[in-house]
């Protein structure tokens, strides 16, 4: 059965000359990577049509003990060539060695020789069926040995279209970019970057920069490594990954996935586990401790051949084969710079900067919203303020679009997070039913279309379960909503009327309780003798169990506050 990801040889002579140096250059660093080799050691120019003196890339300084395959001792020099170029003919060999119209060796190739190093012929658009890669060398040896008897002996390998395309296939991000099969959801560190919002826009500070080359450090360890890459959403954890594999030698390896799910049905799990010549960085990103933890246990066989980097919001410890790593936030200086690309002066990007919580993508908001509404510049600046630009954009705040936007948000903030596709749909209609209940103007497809510009504009992110970016902003929206309504509030009845499953995730959020009068009150009827963690059981079962300390610390805040 012929691999997902298998290069099929004959799709490598459609290649032209620009994309096959680009293709062969990702291939070299991914093998230097994988024998362990430092980047630094390797070298392909991009400008093909410079005067290369017959030479398109070069490895030097390998140690005796280099592993083979592309990859020989000392120094190797190699030569790219497309189309039907066979190196199979006299003509065909003046061309590829000699000097035009002349019988004098190109210069790079004699130093090359002169250096005692290894030339190899890459051959893109030939397979040369018809003769052995060994009889290809011997016959590129004689010739050699004609213009120049004190090179006869010199290494030269033939390297044709069906060994290329078996070093390829040995790289699941190279494979595709050569397009030979897809994995669903699978996307190349190329794609991932093309996903990417604002991609050139963020500004790093020293804590930043020390994140970034760490994870470096981490994936180029020849040890089987499980990174957890974790931080408040919005903090620009995607964006600092994205950056940390961006050298040659990592972003080759790379496989990004949005979500567990994605993941799961790629396909690319099985393909690794099935096939030992493999090798890859899968990066899962919105994952939950749980997700991260089950993938690890199906690739931490694999050994060093497979890198995982999981991310996730939540805290996460490091064990003997998992890394945690926890992103920092901006300093305001950083901040107050991705909101001065704008066009905002730096007096008004400092004041405003205070209330982003350090996240690049708040940042990113302000400015943009501070560019298109300047009136903004010359109102008091609070954190009420921001938050209230945040979800309006460039929607008059008055108008109905606005209204039930902020209607929407501010029940769905009661939730740290809610099922939103199949099998998990009627967490959703649950919370637009109790929507309809306050505005009967939101209909199922209203709600829908909102729901649906919330996660084009990132407020809302997730797959099958769906939660409020960034954290601070639901923060304010659940307390908002308390102070609003907490005062009539009926926690029973509501309950009563969403799925059991949304339960704990409705608790959860007491943990802020500190910042609504009206929640911490909630918070002292759930817990006191009539409420529902005793009338119900509640606090004999495992949701009480696991919701009962983050309420009863909520309580104890608010009362030390006090």
């Amino acid at each position: 059965m012929e691999p997902l990801t298998s290069v099929g040889p004959k799709i490598l002579c459609q290649l032209a000359a620009e994309a096959a140096v680009d293709l062969f250059r990702r291939l070299l660093w991914a093998e230097a990577r994988l024998a362990g080799i430092g980047p630094a050691l390797v070298s392909v120019p991009g400008a093909i049509t410079v005067a290369d003196g017959g030479v398109d890339a070069e490895v030097a300084g390998l140690p005796a003990a280099s592993p083979g395959g592309l990859l020989f001792p000392g120094l190797t020099r190699y030569q790219i060539k497309t189309g039907a170029f066979s190196a199979g003919n006299e003509s065909e060999m003046k061309e590829l060695f000699l000097k035009e119209k002349s019988r004098e060796l190109k210069d790079r190739i004699r130093t090359c020789f002169e250096k005692n190093g290894t030339f190899v012929v890459v051959l893109f658009g030939s397979d040369t069926p018809d003769k052995t890669d060994d009889a290809l060398s011997i016959a590129c040896q004689k010739f050699i040995g004609n213009i120049e008897p004190a090179f006869r002996d010199r290494h030269i390998r033939v390297l044709p279209q069906n060994q290329i395309a078996a070093f390829l296939d040995r790289h699941v991000g190279l494979a595709l970019e050569a397009q030979m099969r897809t994995f669903p959801h699978l996307r190349t560190h190329g794609q991932w970057g093309g996903e990417l919002e604002s991609l050139g826009t963020l500004k790093v500070g020293p804590r930043q920069e020390a994140f970034v080359n760490q994870i470096r450090a981490e994936l180029r360890q020849p040890v089987a490594t499980n990174l957890c890459i974790w931080g408040e959403p919005g903090i620009g954890k995607t964006r600092l990954l994205y950056e940390a594999t961006s050298p040659d030698d990592l972003s080759t390896w790379v496989a990004y996935f949005r979500s567990p799910q994605a993941l799961e049905e790629s396909g690319v799990v099985d393909e690794l586990i099935r096939n030992i010549s493999k090798d890859a960085i899968v990066v899962v990103d919105d994952c939950s401790s749980r997700d991260g933890e089950s993938i690890w246990r199906e690739l931490k066989a694999l050994g060093t051949r497979v890198r995982l980097i999981t991310v996730q919001h939540e805290p996460c410890e490091s064990s003997r084969s998992t890394i945690s790593l926890q992103t920092p936030e901006l300093a305001a200086r950083q901040v107050s710079e991705m909101i001065q690309q704008y066009g905002i002066s730096k007096e008004a990007a400092d004041r405003f900067a205070q209330y982003c919580g350090g996240s690049p993508r708040v940042a990113d908001v302000v400015g943009w919203n501070l560019q298109n509404s300047p009136d903004d510049l010359t109102r008091p600046v609070n954190a009420s303020n921001i938050w209230n630009r945040f979800v309006e954009g460039t929607d008059p705040p008055s108008s109905d679009l606005v209204v039930q936007r902020k209607l929407i948000l501010s029940y769905l903030a009661l939730f740290k997070r809610f099922g939103y596709g199949q099998p998990y749909q009627h967490e959703v209609r649950a919370i637009a039913a109790q929507v309809a209940i306050a505005n009967s103007a939101v209909s199922w497809a209203r709600f829908q279309e909102i729901i649906h510009s919330l996660r084009r504009r990132r407020i809302l992110q997730g797959e099958t379960t769906l939660y409020i970016t960034p954290r601070l902003l639901h923060i304010k929206l659940w307390c908002d909503w308390w102070d609003l309504y907490g005062q009539h509030f009926n926690v029973d009845e509501f309950l009563t009327a969403v799925p059991d499953t949304l339960h704990e995730w409705f608790y959860e959020m007491f943990a802020y309780a500190h910042g609504s009068e009206a929640a911490t009150k909630a918070v002292g009827l759930i817990l006191s003798e009539h409420g529902a963690f005793f009338e119900k059981g509640l606090l004999k079962t495992e949701l009480g169990a696991n919701v009962f300390f983050s309420l009863a610390e909520a309580n104890a805040d608010r009362k030390s506050i006090v």
